[in-house]
């Protein structure tokens, strides 16, 4: 839990605070706990600005991003919607091929290589590509016919 927690590992990250990034100075407090997972909400004494305990890890954004992306691509997951799952089974297979799609055939600009062949400059990438799983972007087809091999 976080009120156990030594306060100074923490530092301001407000660039304008004159104790920006020093450790230890004594300035940050525990403001509140917030979201589900009670994450510490903590404050500069000194500039007065707030952040999140998860600020300059790699878990900073990360589940707002992911939750994000799920929203926009798959409707059973927006809010206030009328596309919903009833059944759960229905629901776990939506999300795998979600999965699939978003790994397999979406491509992401932030996985692109330079490539400068001629006119094409930049080379799509998806993540199944840059983690070495297949050679090329899949089609839906290609998607939907892909036959499991039985372990």
């Amino acid at each position: 839990m976080m009120s156990e927690r030594d306060l100074s590992e923490f530092w301001c990250w407000h660039e304008d605070c004159p104790d920006y990034g020093k450790k230890g100075a004594g300035n940050i407090v525990l403001k509140e706990f917030y979201g589900k997972n009670n994450a510490a909400l903590l404050k500069c004494r000194t500039c007065g600005h707030c952040f999140s305990e998860t600020r300059g890890t790699p878990f900073f954004g990360l589940t707002t991003l992911l939750n994000l992306t799920i929203r926009n691509s798959l409707a059973r997951f927006v809010r206030k919607t009328m596309n919903c799952s009833k059944i759960l089974k229905r629901h776990t297979h939506a999300f795998n091929f979600f999965q699939a799609w978003y790994n397999f055939v979406k491509p992401h600009k932030s996985l692109r290589l330079e490539v400068n062949q001629g006119i094409k400059r930049w080379g799509q990438r998806t993540p199944a590509m840059a983690e070495g799983l297949t050679d090329h972007i899949w089609t839906l087809k290609e998607l939907m016919t892909f036959r499991v091999p039985v372990q």
